[in-house]
């Protein structure tokens, strides 16, 4: 990826190990353009394009990418000397010290992780802001009914009241009764957290961010913060949907008459909201349904899984 940056007359500055959150904040420390984050995944890898103020790129600019890619790019008639590597886990510390300038007085928090590189970085980065880190190097299964015996187990044991769960660029925040959130469940959580300092698309976008930021306004106890911001009841389901077919659905999803795009989703406003989701990070569709009882909502997301499950196998 740098040597084709160069050939194509760009500037390149490497990072030196940083992970998505760090290059996230170089990428808006720096004030570039454009960023390319490699990460192994499974057998494979990814790349993730980060755009300015190290959010990801807009769906112009993915498209854009793409059909530079096709086309081909000519080579620079002069290459650009290549930049020395940066290190950058000190400055993005030292950015979530100045957030943080009391410190986690010396607080217990859990951090769940099946990658050791990445709960050791985690657990470096909380040493630093004063907290006390139980490292534990698994990540139960998201999708398992909550509260999670294993969770419970070890945030009981860590005398804990927040926890985090990373996997790969994804997280969750754990209560001290083992009960993930995550998802949409998340999301609200950390829009009552959000502030200027500390705005909601950052949040979501780092998980080691949103742990210190929870802790402070949760006086460090996750449950009773969730119990005094109560949420709409909603229900979920996911069907797969191979990348190679999410162009296609969404373009169906485009012609539905009873449903309009926000933000990424399709939203249709009747008794109740049912919304679909195509993930942009996984081969997925997200159906949502809130405002009905669970009787009605299993009915309306069975309606909508056997259509959009049609329209898959449809060529």
């Amino acid at each position: 990826l740098q040597a084709g940056a160069r050939c194509a007359g760009a500037r390149v500055q490497p990072l030196l190990q940083a992970n998505l959150p760090m290059h996230r904040f170089a990428q808006r420390a720096l004030g570039l353009p454009l960023g390319a984050h490699v990460a192994q995944e499974g057998e494979g890898f990814r790349i993730h394009f980060i755009g300015p103020q190290g959010r990801d790129i807009s769906r112009e600019m993915a498209r854009k990418l793409d059909n530079a890619l096709k086309r081909g790019v000519e080579p620079a008639q002069r290459l650009e000397p290549p930049a020395p590597a940066l290190a950058v886990e000190g400055l993005y510390l030292a950015q979530l010290q100045q957030l943080l300038p009391c410190g986690g007085g010396s607080a217990p928090v859990v951090v769940f992780c099946g990658d050791r590189a990445a709960l050791a970085w985690a657990g470096r980065m909380l040493e630093g802001l004063g907290f006390a880190p139980v490292l534990v190097d698994k990540a139960p299964e998201a999708e398992r009914p909550v509260p999670s015996g294993e969770y419970r187990a070890q945030m009981l044991e860590a005398g804990a009241g927040i926890g985090l769960r990373l996997e790969g660029y994804r997280y969750g925040l754990v209560g001290a009764q083992g009960t993930l959130y995550q998802g949409w469940k998340l999301e609200k959580l950390l829009e009552a957290a959000a502030s200027r300092e500390w705005s909601l698309q950052q949040l979501k976008e780092d998980g080691l961010l949103a742990l210190i930021r929870m802790h402070h306004v949760s006086g460090g106890d996750l449950d009773p913060f969730v119990a005094a911001h109560p949420m709409e009841e909603r229900w979920e389901r996911t069907i797969p949907c191979p990348w190679t077919d999410r162009g296609r659905m969404v373009a169906r999803l485009e012609g539905w008459q009873d449903f309009t795009r926000a933000e990424g989703a399709f939203v249709s406003r009747g008794e109740g909201q049912v919304s679909i989701t195509p993930q942009d990070d996984l081969p997925l569709i997200r159906l949502a349904v809130r405002g009905l009882s669970q009787e009605a909502s299993q009915e309306l997301l069975s309606e909508y899984e056997k259509k959009l499950l049609e329209q898959l196998k449809e060529k």
